[in-house]
């Protein structure tokens, strides 16, 4: 599955600007992130905490975002919960980036993309 035919909402629940960060990542990794930075509130799902939330028909997306955002806990939904998204990242401030690959059991490399300093 190509990153640039996944569709990235990036859910803006007070992260205090590193929601930017995030959108960021994606970007540089070649998603799609048309929907740009949504702000919690307006965001219909109720989806708690820093979390790429995905439903069932979107596991195998998930699972590509998951590469990038290894620290991010990843939580299947209803149907139905995103809208009309399959995947959403949602960030608080308490987010902090690693990078990709230097999760539980990942191995980074120099194609791996970062957030910028």
């Amino acid at each position: 599955m190509s990153e640039a035919n996944i569709v990235v909402p990036v859910i803006d629940h007070d992260s205090r600007g590193k929601a930017a960060g995030v959108e960021e990542i994606l970007s540089q990794g070649g998603f799609d992130v048309d929907p740009g930075i949504l702000d919690y509130a307006a965001f219909a799902a109720r989806v708690r905490g820093t979390v790429l939330a995905y439903v069932p028909e979107a596991a195998d997306e998930a699972a590509v975002i998951h590469n990038y955002f290894p620290n991010i806990r990843q939580r299947q939904v209803d149907a139905g919960t995103l809208g009309s998204y399959g995947v959403a990242l949602c960030v608080t401030h308490g987010y902090e980036a690693v990078p990709p690959g230097a999760g539980v059991g990942g191995v980074s490399g120099p194609n791996c993309v970062a957030p910028a300093p």
